[in-house]
């Protein structure tokens, strides 16, 4: 993937390095290969994660939502600069509502909405969540401390839960790195993002017996 833009509300050293969000590459690896009919990235900044499933996912309807103009003329420009400008579908706000009509068949969401994530994924306003794998990062900084909690609680009975925590990054993993120093290696890798901040892997155990 090639990436042309500066990064939105995140860093970009890590994202060419190879290092960003390094602790989600298992989870991920398998996701592409879930063969997914819809996947929606919530918070989708300047399309690091939907052009990298569109690239990847070849038949999957790609849905990408930011409130963000910023994001969205620089998702464009992303999209062009890797070919994939046909297969992204942009979407200035979601609501559970229209969340409810984009999951179709088997569906994926990506969520990183900084704290939004508590309105979003709550199954009795959003029949269909049950039915979706959702990674979302959770921001238990917000104004919701015990969000993850929640959280886990509206999806335990239906999906099987994964938290995935941060972990420290070595520079001699990345051969991108192997011309600086130690210590500029780590400071190029840092993401700058809070120690609180962790993700949820929700499979549905379901296995996409569509329609609700």
């Amino acid at each position: 993937m090639q990436l042309p833009v500066e990064a939105v509300c995140s860093q970009k050293c890590p994202k060419i390095i190879g290092s960003y969000e390094y602790e989600l590459q298992p989870v991920l690896r398998k996701l592409i290969d879930n063969n997914y009919h819809t996947i929606i990235n919530i918070g989708c900044a300047e399309g690091y994660y939907a052009i990298g499933f569109s690239l990847q996912c070849r038949k999957a309807v790609i849905i990408a939502v930011d409130p963000l103009s910023e994001s969205r003329d620089k998702l464009f420009i992303v999209a062009g600069k890797n070919g994939v400008s046909e297969r992204i579908k942009y979407k200035k706000w979601v609501s559970a509502n229209r969340l409810n009509k984009w999951i179709c068949n088997k569906t994926l969401i990506i969520m990183d909405c900084e704290g939004s994530e508590i309105g979003l994924l709550n199954p009795l306003s959003c029949k269909k969540l049950f039915k979706a794998d959702i990674l979302v990062e959770i921001h238990n900084f917000s104004a919701h401390p015990e969000i993850g909690n929640i959280i886990n609680k509206r999806f335990s009975k239906t999906h099987n839960l994964t938290e995935i925590h941060q972990s420290k990054r070595n520079p001699s993993n990345f051969s991108v790195l192997n011309h600086f120093t130690n210590s500029k290696g780590k400071e190029l890798m840092d993401e700058k993002r809070p120690h609180s901040i962790y993700w949820l892997y929700m499979e549905n155990r379901s296995r996409y017996d569509y329609p609700l």
